[in-house]
């Protein structure tokens, strides 16, 4: 418990059904939220699923609650107490150097944190964002795209990754501090559900919030086009756009650490991509 809840306090409660009753569940409804969408049975359909583990229960976005066709066909023969609807629509990706500072890539973010990748024994200096921001261009002071902060080496915006690496050129450089403490290096988390965490982005500066699931897929709005992403951390850490890309981390007294970069949100709920998910061989670097 102490490994899964670190130090901080935590309470026991019994719980209703087990984790596999929840995901077996989970797996159920997004598998007909497939076939729906694949055979086109409705017009509408799930956006978000996720196990919320402060309520014991399975959490379903869909866009209305007025047809009730496709909640019906979603859980039929599923223990009603196992899951719970509520309204959604498709989240929105928002779119020198610090956590959380100005950039420009396709579209305006922020930074992430200073990292190290490793490609072919070749060591890059630079900071994760997000993929969405920089999409197939370097990163750069501002839309002008006069002042070049780095190229992008690598960007996967799929699956439960919205990330990019970016390689400081020229005499930039990158100070991996958080209210004047460095960032733990070599090291990343996967926060506990409902624990404290925070963020730091261009647009709302540093807030915090609690973290909702680890375990989910949604449906997410990119160009018109939902793409399916799972496994990020969700939490109520307010974001608006242009905080993309931003730090999400924890702290304890002056012990920082990654969680990972901000992806976007919607409905009360803002993600991100966790840093242990990214699928190169990249470290946190102070």
């Amino acid at each position: 418990m102490k490994q899964i809840c670190g130090d901080n306090a935590y309470v026991l409660q019994p719980a209703k059904h087990s984790y596999n009753e929840l995901i077996s569940a989970k797996h159920e409804i997004f598998e007909r939220s497939q076939k729906i969408r694949n055979e086109k049975l409705f017009d509408c359909n799930m956006i978000t699923i996720s196990i919320r583990d402060n309520y014991n229960k399975v959490f379903i976005g869909i866009p209305t609650l007025e047809d009730n066709r496709v909640a019906k066909y979603l859980t039929d023969g599923i223990d009603f107490s196992l899951y719970e609807f509520y309204i959604a629509s498709p989240p929105q990706q928002f779119g020198n150097y610090h956590p959380g500072d100005c950039i420009h890539g396709n579209i305006g973010g922020s930074t992430g944190y200073k990292a190290k990748l490793t490609i072919d024994g070749v060591e890059k200096i630079g900071f994760v964002t997000a993929a969405h921001v920089t999409n197939g261009s370097n990163a750069y002071t501002n839309w002008t795209h006069l002042v070049k902060i780095g190229n992008t080496i690598v960007e996967q915006n799929s699956g439960s990754v919205d990330a990019a690496f970016v390689e400081l050129t020229g005499s930039h450089t990158f100070a991996n501090q958080i209210d004047g403490y460095n960032i733990t290096a070599g090291t990343s988390v996967i926060p506990a559900i409902g624990s404290t965490v925070y963020k730091i982005g261009t647009t709302t500066g540093t807030t915090s919030g609690t973290v909702i699931s680890n375990i989910n897929e949604s449906w997410w709005d990119i160009d018109g086009v939902l793409v399916l992403f799972t496994n990020l951390c969700d939490t109520t850490v307010y974001c608006e756009g242009g905080d993309s890309g931003g730090l999400m981390y924890t702290k304890n007294g002056t012990t920082y650490k990654v969680i990972g970069n901000i992806k976007g949100g919607g409905n009360g709920v803002y993600s991100a991509t966790k840093h242990s998910y990214l699928p190169w061989n990249i470290s946190v670097i102070s």
